[in-house]
C-alpha cells in the first residue's frame, strides 16, 4: 500500500523542478517504504533505478541493469560508471537512483570520493542523483557528517520517518480507539502494518509477533545487528528503558553500563532515531533531561517479547500473551502521550502558535515529583499549555476533577505563573461543556 507521503513526494518535486543538478541524500530506516516512494516518483520520468548490494561484482550488476534500458552497456570499473551517467543527463534532466547506497562503501571504501571527484562534472550536467540508504551509522559517515566525503557537495538531504498515526490508521478500516492500539505496538513503519490483517488483536500479537516463525518476533534483534557490531551495551540500554528507567543515572544503573561508557552508546541510539533525549520544559534545567524509547515497536519488543524469549522459543504463546494482557494497558497510557502530542499540533486549538512541545517535571514543596505530561509554549514562551493525557473515557466530573488536580499542582509548583489547561483523552463525554468553561480539549473524535 501507498498511503501519505505527500510531503515527501512534494519535495522531490521540488527537488526536479530545480534546473541545476541535484544530489540528494534520502534516507531512514529500514520498512519505512523509502524504495516505494522513489519507485511511485520516477514513475513518469526519464530515469534508471540501481539497487546496491555487498557483492564484489555489483558494477556487473549495475551494467545488467543499465542495458535494460538502453543498448549494452558495460561498466569495467568506477570511472566508466560514472561517465555513463554524464552521458545521459547531459543535456535533459535525468533521474538516478541509487537505493542501499552504503553498501558501496562497504565494498570499495574510495566509493564516495571517487563520486566526489565525478561530481565536478556531473554538477554541469541535469543529473539528478539520489542516493538512498537505511543504515543510519554508515550513511551519517558517508554523507552526512560534517567532513564527510559528500557533505559539500549535496544539494539536500530527506530523512523518510514513520507515518504518523491519522495516516497509519488508514491501513485499517477500524475505529481509531482500535487503530490506536495497533499504533503504539507497531508505530508509523508501514511494513510492520501490512503485517496486521485485522482479525482481532490478540490474533495479530499471537500470530504477527509472539510467534517465533513470525516476520516481526525477531525484527528489533535482525536491525540491532544489521546496524551495530556489537548490539550487547545497546540491547541492556534499550531493555532498561522499555522497563522504565529514564534518567541517565537510573540507565547506567539498570544496564551495568559505567557512566563515563553510557554517553557514546545513548548518543548513538539517538541519532539512529531509535531513543530520544529531552529536556524537562518549564524548569529551565536542561541537564534534567529523560531519555524514553522513540520507536513504538522497539518499545513494545522490548517490554514484552524480549523478556519472554525463553518462553516463547518453547512455544508457550498463550502464558506469554496473558502476561502482556495484564500490563499492557499502562504501556498503552505512556505510548498514548505521543499520539495526544499529534493531536494537539494537526489541530491547532491553542489560542498560540505551538513552538515548544514536550513534558516537565518538578517537585512541589510537598517534596512529591508532579509530571505534567505535555506541555507547549510559543517562541518567546510568552504564553504556555498544560495538559494531561488519559488513555480512558472520561466523563465530565472525571474530567473536570483531573483539570482541577492539575490547576492546583501547577499554582504551587510556579505560583503567579499563568498558564492555559486542557486534557487530552480517548473520548470526553461533554466535552463542550469543558471548552465553555475555557478549558481545552481534545479526543479520538475531533480526528477527521
Amino acid at each position: 500500500m501507498f498511503i501519505d507521503r505527500e510531503d515527501e513526494l512534494n519535495s522531490l518535486e521540488n527537488f526536479n523542478a530545480e534546473e541545476r543538478a541535484q544530489l540528494l541524500i534520502l534516507y531512514g530506516r529500514r520498512r519505512m517504504g523509502k524504495t516505494t516512494l522513489l519507485q511511485h516518483f520516477i514513475a513518469d520520468k526519464r530515469s534508471i533505478f540501481f539497487i546496491a548490494d555487498a557483492s564484489d561484482n555489483i558494477l556487473d550488476t549495475f551494467s545488467e541493469i543499465a542495458s535494460q534500458k538502453f543498448n549494452y552497456v558495460k561498466f569495467s570499473n568506477w570511472d566508466d560508471f560514472f561517465n555513463f551517467l554524464y552521458s545521459i543527463s547531459k543535456n535533459e534532466r535525468f533521474i538516478v537512483v541509487i537505493d542501499e547506497f552504503q553498501y558501496l562503501y562497504n565494498v570499495f571504501r574510495a566509493w564516495p570520493t571517487v563520486l566526489q571527484r565525478h561530481w565536478e562534472g556531473l554538477k554541469n550536467t541535469k543529473i539528478f542523483l539520489i542516493l538512498s540508504g537505511s543504515l543510519i551509522l554508515s550513511i551519517y559517515r558517508i554523507s552526512l557528517g560534517y567532513g564527510s566525503a559528500l557533505y559539500g557537495r549535496k544539494t539536500g538531504e530527506m530523512n523518510i520517518a514513520p507515518l504518523n498515526f491519522i495516516n497509519s490508521s488508514e491501513f485499517f478500516n477500524i475505529s481509531y480507539a482500535e487503530t490506536s492500539k495497533i499504533f503504539m505496538i507497531l508505530g508509523g513503519v508501514p511494513r510492520y502494518l501490512e503485517e496486521f490483517t485485522y482479525k482481532t488483536l490478540k490474533e495479530n500479537l499471537i500470530n504477527r509477533i509472539l510467534n517465533k516463525n513470525s516476520y516481526l518476533y525477531n525484527e528489533p534483534l535482525n536491525l540491532l545487528f544489521e546496524e551495530y557490531r556489537d548490539i550487547t551495551s545497546y540491547f541492556s540500554v534499550l531493555s532498561s528503558i522499555a522497563n522504565g528507567a529514564s534518567s541517565f543515572n537510573e540507565i547506567s544503573l539498570k544496564s551495568h553500563i559505567a557512566q563515563n561508557k553510557l554517553s557514546k552508546v545513548l548518543n548513538v541510539l539517538e541519532r539512529s532515531e531509535i531513543i530520544r533525549k529531552e529536556p524537562p520544559l518549564l524548569t529551565g534545567n536542561k541537564k534534567n533531561h529523560i531519555y524514553y524509547i522513540k520507536d513504538n515497536f522497539f518499545a513494545f519488543w522490548f517490554r514484552f517479547v524480549y523478556p519472554y524469549k525463553s518462553l516463547l522459543e518453547l512455544n508457550n504463546i498463550e502464558y506469554v500473551y496473558d502476561k502482556i494482557n495484564k500490563d499492557i494497558n499502562t504501556y498503552y497510557g505512556h505510548r498514548f502521550e505521543f499520539i495526544a502530542r499529534e493531536l494537539l499540533l494537526k489541530y491547532s486549538i491553542m489560542p498560540f502558535d505551538i513552538f515548544y512541545l514536550g513534558r516537565s517535571w518538578k517537585k512541589s514543596r510537598s517534596g512529591e515529583v508532579y509530571e505534567f505530561d505535555i506541555v507547549v509554549q510559543d517562541a518567546d514562551k510568552i504564553y504556555t499549555g498544560i495538559f494531561e493525557v488519559k488513555y480512558k473515557k472520561l466523563n465530565y466530573n472525571g474530567a473536570k476533577s483531573i483539570l482541577i488536580n492539575m490547576i492546583n499542582n501547577y499554582n504551587e509548583i510556579y505560583p503567579g505563573k499563568k498558564a492555559f489547561f486542557g486534557i487530552i483523552a480517548l473520548k470526553i463525554e461533554e466535552k463542550q461543556k469543558l471548552t465553555g468553561e475555557g478549558y481545552y480539549c481534545i479526543d479520538l473524535d475531533d480526528i477527521r
